[in-house]
Protein backbone atom coordinates (compact mmCIF):
# COMPACT_ATOMS: atom_id res chain seq x y z
CA UNK A 1 0.00 0.00 0.00
CA UNK A 2 1.16 3.54 -0.80
CA UNK A 3 -0.06 6.94 0.32
CA UNK A 4 -1.45 9.01 -2.53
CA UNK A 5 -1.55 12.77 -3.02
CA UNK A 6 -1.91 15.23 -5.90
CA UNK A 7 1.81 14.78 -6.57
CA UNK A 8 1.45 10.97 -6.87
CA UNK A 9 2.66 7.99 -4.88
CA UNK A 10 4.36 8.42 -1.52
CA UNK A 11 6.72 6.05 0.28
CA UNK A 12 5.33 2.52 0.56
CA UNK A 13 3.72 1.58 3.90
CA UNK A 14 5.19 -1.33 5.84
CA UNK A 15 3.53 -4.69 5.22
CA UNK A 16 1.05 -5.90 7.83
CA UNK A 17 2.46 -8.22 10.49
CA UNK A 18 0.36 -11.12 9.19
CA UNK A 19 0.12 -11.19 5.40
CA UNK A 20 -2.79 -12.56 3.35
CA UNK A 21 -1.68 -15.53 1.25
CA UNK A 22 -1.99 -15.58 -2.54
CA UNK A 23 -4.27 -13.58 -4.82
CA UNK A 24 -7.35 -11.90 -3.46
CA UNK A 25 -9.48 -8.80 -3.15
CA UNK A 26 -9.23 -5.69 -0.98
CA UNK A 27 -11.81 -3.22 0.31
CA UNK A 28 -11.83 -0.32 2.78
CA UNK A 29 -14.60 0.09 5.35
CA UNK A 30 -16.84 3.10 4.59
CA UNK A 31 -15.17 5.06 7.42
CA UNK A 32 -11.71 4.24 6.06
CA UNK A 33 -10.61 2.94 9.47
CA UNK A 34 -10.37 -0.74 8.46
CA UNK A 35 -9.06 -2.57 5.42
CA UNK A 36 -10.17 -6.09 4.48
CA UNK A 37 -8.31 -8.49 2.20
CA UNK A 38 -9.10 -11.97 0.97
CA UNK A 39 -6.43 -14.54 0.30
CA UNK A 40 -6.12 -17.63 -1.84
CA UNK A 41 -4.58 -19.49 1.08
CA UNK A 42 -6.96 -20.91 3.60
CA UNK A 43 -7.57 -20.88 6.44
CA UNK A 44 -8.13 -18.06 7.07
CA UNK A 45 -9.22 -16.59 3.77
CA UNK A 46 -10.15 -13.14 5.08
CA UNK A 47 -7.87 -10.69 6.87
CA UNK A 48 -9.00 -7.38 8.37
CA UNK A 49 -6.68 -4.72 9.78
CA UNK A 50 -7.20 -1.34 11.38
CA UNK A 51 -6.05 1.37 8.96
CA UNK A 52 -4.70 4.85 9.66
CA UNK A 53 -2.36 7.43 8.14
CA UNK A 54 0.44 5.30 9.65
CA UNK A 55 -0.68 2.22 7.68
CA UNK A 56 -1.72 -1.23 8.85
CA UNK A 57 -2.53 -2.03 12.47
CA UNK A 58 -2.49 -5.48 14.07
CA UNK A 59 -4.79 -7.97 12.31
CA UNK A 60 -8.20 -8.45 13.91
CA UNK A 61 -8.98 -11.94 15.21
CA UNK A 62 -10.40 -14.38 12.67
CA UNK A 63 -14.15 -14.95 12.65
CA UNK A 64 -15.25 -17.93 14.78
CA UNK A 65 -16.63 -19.57 11.62
CA UNK A 66 -14.15 -19.06 8.80
CA UNK A 67 -15.20 -18.46 5.20
CA UNK A 68 -15.39 -21.67 3.16
CA UNK A 69 -12.26 -22.11 1.08
CA UNK A 70 -10.17 -19.52 -0.69
CA UNK A 71 -11.25 -15.90 -0.37
CA UNK A 72 -12.53 -14.46 -3.64
CA UNK A 73 -14.01 -11.07 -2.75
CA UNK A 74 -14.85 -8.96 0.28
CA UNK A 75 -17.19 -5.98 0.83
CA UNK A 76 -18.39 -3.82 3.70
CA UNK A 77 -21.98 -2.59 3.64
CA UNK A 78 -22.38 1.21 3.32
CA UNK A 79 -22.89 1.63 7.08
CA UNK A 80 -19.81 -0.45 7.94
CA UNK A 81 -21.92 -2.72 10.17
CA UNK A 82 -21.52 -5.88 8.02
CA UNK A 83 -18.76 -7.55 6.06
CA UNK A 84 -19.47 -10.05 3.27
CA UNK A 85 -16.90 -12.59 2.10
CA UNK A 86 -17.21 -14.57 -1.12
CA UNK A 87 -15.26 -17.83 -0.94
CA UNK A 88 -14.46 -20.75 -3.22
CA UNK A 89 -16.50 -23.48 -1.52
CA UNK A 90 -20.18 -23.83 -0.66
CA UNK A 91 -22.01 -21.87 0.75
CA UNK A 92 -19.81 -19.38 -1.20
CA UNK A 93 -21.18 -16.27 0.54
CA UNK A 94 -20.75 -15.57 4.25
CA UNK A 95 -21.74 -12.37 6.06
CA UNK A 96 -20.66 -11.25 9.54
CA UNK A 97 -21.58 -8.30 11.73
CA UNK A 98 -18.63 -5.87 11.89
CA UNK A 99 -17.64 -3.41 14.63
CA UNK A 100 -14.55 -1.87 16.19
CA UNK A 101 -14.23 -5.17 18.08
CA UNK A 102 -14.01 -7.13 14.82
CA UNK A 103 -16.13 -9.98 13.50
CA UNK A 104 -19.44 -10.96 15.06
CA UNK A 105 -21.16 -14.35 14.73
CA UNK A 106 -21.69 -15.46 11.11
CA UNK A 107 -25.21 -14.92 9.76
CA UNK A 108 -27.21 -17.95 8.63
CA UNK A 109 -26.62 -18.92 5.00
CA UNK A 110 -29.20 -17.84 2.43
CA UNK A 111 -31.90 -20.44 1.72
CA UNK A 112 -30.84 -20.59 -1.94
CA UNK A 113 -27.08 -20.41 -2.36
CA UNK A 114 -25.22 -18.84 -5.27
CA UNK A 115 -24.36 -21.67 -7.70
CA UNK A 116 -20.56 -21.18 -7.70
CA UNK A 117 -17.59 -18.92 -7.20
CA UNK A 118 -14.44 -18.50 -9.28
CA UNK A 119 -11.27 -16.60 -8.30
CA UNK A 120 -11.31 -14.32 -11.34
CA UNK A 121 -15.00 -14.26 -12.25
CA UNK A 122 -16.65 -13.47 -8.93
CA UNK A 123 -17.46 -10.44 -6.81
CA UNK A 124 -19.71 -9.35 -3.96
CA UNK A 125 -21.23 -5.94 -3.28
CA UNK A 126 -23.88 -4.33 -1.11
CA UNK A 127 -26.31 -1.88 -2.71
CA UNK A 128 -25.53 1.77 -1.97
CA UNK A 129 -28.44 1.88 0.50
CA UNK A 130 -27.42 -1.44 2.13
CA UNK A 131 -30.75 -3.18 1.43
CA UNK A 132 -29.46 -5.76 -1.07
CA UNK A 133 -26.41 -7.96 -1.50
CA UNK A 134 -25.29 -9.02 -4.99
CA UNK A 135 -23.02 -11.97 -5.80
CA UNK A 136 -21.47 -12.19 -9.27
CA UNK A 137 -20.38 -15.69 -10.27
CA UNK A 138 -19.28 -17.83 -13.20
CA UNK A 139 -22.39 -20.01 -13.52
CA UNK A 140 -25.76 -19.05 -15.03
CA UNK A 141 -27.63 -16.87 -14.08
CA UNK A 142 -24.21 -15.19 -13.38
CA UNK A 143 -25.72 -12.85 -10.78
CA UNK A 144 -27.56 -13.71 -7.56
CA UNK A 145 -29.13 -10.91 -5.48
CA UNK A 146 -30.64 -11.09 -2.00
CA UNK A 147 -32.51 -8.58 0.15
CA UNK A 148 -30.38 -7.69 3.21
CA UNK A 149 -31.51 -6.53 6.66
CA UNK A 150 -30.16 -6.66 10.22
CA UNK A 151 -31.81 -10.11 10.37
CA UNK A 152 -29.67 -11.37 7.49
CA UNK A 153 -30.49 -12.70 4.04
CA UNK A 154 -33.98 -12.45 2.61
CA UNK A 155 -35.42 -14.73 -0.10
CA UNK A 156 -33.31 -14.62 -3.28
CA UNK A 157 -34.65 -12.24 -5.90
CA UNK A 158 -35.72 -13.78 -9.20
CA UNK A 159 -33.12 -13.79 -11.97
CA UNK A 160 -33.62 -11.14 -14.64
CA UNK A 161 -35.76 -12.12 -17.63
CA UNK A 162 -32.76 -11.51 -19.89
CA UNK A 163 -29.64 -13.03 -18.34
CA UNK A 164 -26.17 -11.55 -18.69
CA UNK A 165 -24.33 -13.04 -21.67
CA UNK A 166 -21.57 -14.45 -19.49
CA UNK A 167 -19.85 -14.39 -16.16
CA UNK A 168 -20.38 -11.15 -14.24
CA UNK A 169 -17.66 -9.28 -12.37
Amino acid sequence: AYPWSASGFGVRYSDPGIMPGGNGDVNFSPSGTDIACTGASSPPSVYVYPWSASGFGAKYSDPAVLPSGQGMAVAFDPSGAYIAVLAGLTPYIQVYPWSASGFGAKYADPAILPPSSDMFLSDVMFASDGTSLAVAHDTSPFLTVYPWTASGFGAKYSAPATLPAGAAM
